[in-house]
């Protein structure tokens, strides 16, 4: 953060994660709102697996936010353990739902409780490394504190978007013109070529945590 005071660094750090839980909440409702209409248009049997993957992403934002702070305190073992947690206990958690005869549900559930697990994981490890979640008698964002922020802070999130976009418009596409099968193959192949991404996306990551105008 770019801020001297480790204090009010945190401060500004909560209420960006409270203005984000509340963009989650509004994207939750959105979906619910439209969930037929994007069962009908992917070609799911339900509705259920667009609510739970929203869910995730909600439970997501605090995990995103814990992780950058190990990131940021330099724990990089915190924060890659936080990584395996979370893919194994996706692995998991997945693969016994779906073969509970949950099919797709049981699949996003599984993702939904291992973000779960990852973040339990990741803030008791963010609290071991001084991490201080500050209290606030304010439901509502403090935009008064983040206005000198909120520049950099957009600019983060639209790039955030702008890649998450960018590695799944096309299985969106796919999903939309060809049956299941097909799009669940693709999604296979084009998991396997995105590998180099990550690779090169996790050093990404951590110069976002780690850099700031004071340094």
């Amino acid at each position: 953060i770019n801020q001297p005071s480790k204090k009010l660094g945190q401060q500004i750090v909560a209420e960006l994660e409270k203005v984000s839980l509340y963009l989650g909440f509004v994207v939750l409702l959105v979906v619910a709102l439209c969930s037929e209409l994007l069962k009908d248009a992917l070609q799911f049997t339900s509705v259920y697996p667009f609510i739970a993957i929203v869910v995730a992403i909600v439970i997501s934002i605090p995990l995103t936010f814990r992780t950058a702070y190990l990131r940021s305190q330099r724990d990089f073992s915190g924060a890659s353990l936080s990584g395996v947690v979370t893919s194994v206990a996706k692995l998991l958690f997945s693969i016994i739902l779906v073969y509970a005869a949950l099919k797709t549900f049981g699949a996003v559930i599984g993702i939904v409780l291992s973000q779960t697990t990852a973040l339990l994981y990741t803030n008791y490890r963010a609290k071991k490394v001084g991490y201080v979640r500050p209290r606030s008698s304010k439901h509502t964002p403090n935009f008064k504190l983040l206005k000198p922020q909120m520049p950099y802070a957009v600019f983060v999130l639209c790039m955030s978007l702008l890649t998450t976009l960018q590695i799944s418009i096309d299985v969106t596409i796919v999903k939309y013109l060809f049956s299941p099968e097909q799009a669940g193959n693709y999604a296979a192949i084009a998991t396997v070529a995105r590998i180099i991404f990550f690779l090169a996306g996790s050093i990404i990551a951590v110069m976002i945590s780690s850099t700031s105008l004071l340094k």
